[in-house]
Formats: C-alpha cells, structure tokens, sequence
C-alpha cells in the first residue's frame, strides 16, 4: 500500500497513514494520497494477479493481489476508493486482531516465533528451518532488480530448483565466477548492468552455453528479436503464466543435459567412460511423489545394507511397487538401474566408514552386504579409481 502510494504520488505530494481499532477488535489501516489514482475501467480488476492499472514497465501486478490475499488470509478485507476531493487513491486494510478469531492452526506459537543464536548474525528466525529441499539439485539464477517479482520467483522456482538471486546484470556477473547455474532468469530493464548486456557477457564468456531466459514488461517485437539474436534461449513477457516459465525452464535444462547426455555417450576415451558404458540421463523431478519414492528407496537401502541378498524383487515389493514398474521409474529418476543405485549408496557409506582407521577392510565389506572383502574392493576401486585400503590411508 505504501510501496504503491510512494510510487504514483508525484514529488511534493501528500500520502497519510490513519491507523485505529474499533470496539469490535478491528485494525482499519488507511492509506491515503493525492497521486495519479486508479482509472475508472481498471478499478474492478485492481486487485487481481497481473493487473496493472498503469503503462509503466516498473510493475508486474503483483503486490496489490498478495496484500488482497493476505488481508483474506487473517480474515480481513483490503479496498480502493477514489478520492472525492482530489486526484489520488484511498486504500483500507482492514483485520481482527482478537486472539478468538483465528484457530489454532492459525497462529504460530511463540517457540516457532522465537530468535535462536545460530545465524550470521548472532540470530536466525527459527520458522526458516521449516524451509523445505527443492525437488532437484539443478540451480537457478534469478536476476531482478524489482523485489515483488524477484520473491514470487525465488518463492516458486525454489519448489524445484536451488535458487540464487542477483538484483542486477553486475552481480550476476560475479556471481557466475563463483559458481555456475544450470540456467539464468533475467530481467531486460536493470540499473548497472541490463538484461541483454548480461546475455552478451555470457554469450562471450567461458560459460557461453549456460541457457538464458529473458523476461521483460517490454512487449515488443523487435526487443524479442534483439535478445533471440544475442543468444537468449526464451523470450517471456509481463505478465507471464508461473507454470509456463517453469516448463521453459524445466525443458530448457532438460535440453543442455541430453546435449552432454550426447557428448558422453561418444566419447571413446577409456579414461573417460567404460568401453561399451552408456551414460543414462536422470529426470527432472517436477512431483513431491517422486521425489519422495527416492526418499523410500534410500531408507530401505540403509536398513538393509548388511544383507547380501537384498534384490529389486524384495525391493519393489516393500515399496509396493511391481518389479518392471519399480525398475523402469527408478532407472529414469536416478539415472542407471535400481542395482546400480543400491551399489552406489554402498560405496557412498563405505567411503564414510573408512575414514575410521579402525575399521578393517573385510569388516566394512560385511557390513555393507558384500560376501567377500575382494569384490566390495574390486567395485569400490571401480567407483572411486583407487583400492579402499589406499583410500583409508588418505
């Protein structure tokens, strides 16, 4: 509300806030000013996701549809009304603040609110540690300098992906050499260092095959044209449907993948690959169900690391799979057979055990489901190009 009334109020005009609650427990926040004002046919819409009721290319519609959406969300209301005296805009959020109007699960208790001493700082808000994995571990760079659509991203993009954030082309930069994404979202109007100065460093740069979408208010042909002939891979205009970006994001890193995918698959080098080894690609997980049949999948494995004979039929039959289903799903998700799988997380645990120097060998080999201590080295040399007896002594 304030953010809105500072930008359409014009420099010397008036903005006030009144504040009050009412007998019923009601807080009333008016915001009121003497600026632009909203046009008559864009009043009914004002709150709605995208709507703009200005030409500027400063705004995507959002803020006002997430405060109406929070004002609902505490059992309140959010309004306009145009000002009778003079140009400008009136808006009232209006909430109860009365503790018996909201359930339980309504409220956060005050150990969830509390401040603990882990952070950066010294604090760290205790409700962060309820942030969820993303689904995969690809990256993303965001790169916005408009706080509103830089959350929203950050907020759904994150369902998926690892996400960084640069506010600007010049950060992104840095951020690159530090460490590279599997795909950069960026804005084409930004200070320092815009959009498409940004696609032409990385288009120049030792990482020019970084895919790039380009996402801009500027709903022109020839803009479209410029960043398709710099190198951008997608061209999206505000504002844009949230499901369609991720799609272009999901298909164009899908895309870079089969093309090293490709590359792997014929490289005939013996120290690179196998002679005969072909390099299966793992999916890009867009459902929580997947992600949480890998889940499953790696605590039976760490259940039963010991027993030799675990197989894909017991397997699939605890996870109440059938056995071709379970084979065919697990192999795409991760990328090589179930067997395989399970050999991998054997290694994985091994190379942890091993860093106890007072583990022998054979002693690892048998608690890791291996029948002799000469094939868990044949395939731990196998997985990792050195024997674990070398491997202990690092």
């Amino acid at each position: 509300m304030l953010s809105n009334a500072f930008k359409y109020t014009p420099v010397g005009g008036e903005i006030t806030v009144y504040l009050a609650v009412n007998e019923n427990k009601v807080l009333s926040v008016k915001v009121t000013d003497n600026g632009i004002g909203v046009p008559a046919d864009k009043r009914d819409t004002i709150f709605d996701r995208y709507s703009r009721f200005t030409s500027s290319l400063d705004s995507m519609g959002i803020g006002l549809n997430l405060s109406y959406e929070l004002a609902v969300n505490h059992h309140g209301c959010l309004t306009y009304n145009n000002r009778m005296d003079v140009c400008g805009s009136v808006f009232t959020l209006s909430i109860p603040i009365g503790r018996d109007e909201y359930a339980e699960n309504e409220v956060m208790s005050e150990q969830q609110l509390s401040l603990t001493s882990d952070g950066p700082n010294g604090y760290q808000q205790r409700e962060q540690l309820f942030i969820s994995n993303p689904l995969n571990d690809r990256c993303v760079l965001i790169v916005e300098d408009d706080i509103d659509i830089q959350d929203i991203l950050h907020q759904e993009l994150s369902q998926y992906f690892h996400v960084m954030v640069a506010t600007d082309g010049a950060e992104a930069v840095e951020m690159l050499e530090q460490k590279l994404p599997d795909l950069v979202i960026t804005d084409y109007m930004m200070p320092n260092k815009n959009g498409m100065e940004l696609l032409q460093h990385i288009r120049k740069s030792s990482y020019r095959y970084l895919p790039v979408i380009m996402l801009t208010a500027i709903d022109s042909e020839n803009t479209e044209l410029k960043s398709m002939i710099m190198g951008a891979d997608a061209y999206v205009t505000k504002p844009f449907s949230m499901q369609l970006l991720i799609a272009q994001t999901v298909n164009l890193i899908k895309q870079r993948s089969y093309l090293k995918l490709d590359y792997a698959n014929t490289v005939s080098d013996d120290d690179v690959k196998p002679t005969g080894a072909k390099v299966i690609l793992p999916e890009l997980i867009t459902e929580e169900r997947d992600l949480k049949l890998i889940a499953r999948f790696d605590r039976y494995i760490d259940l039963h690391m010991s027993d030799a004979n675990m197989n894909i039929d017991n397997i699939a039959e605890a996870l109440d799979y059938k056995r071709t289903n379970f084979y065919k799903k697990i192999t795409s998700l991760v990328g090589c057979s179930p067997k395989e799988y399970v050999r991998k997380r054997r290694m994985q645990h091994a190379a942890e055990m091993l860093k106890d120097e007072k583990l022998t060998i054979a002693e690892v080999a048998y608690q890791l489901g291996f029948s002799t201590p000469q094939y868990f080295s044949t395939c731990f040399k196998a997985y990792f190009g050195i024997k674990p007896s070398e491997y202990q002594k690092r």
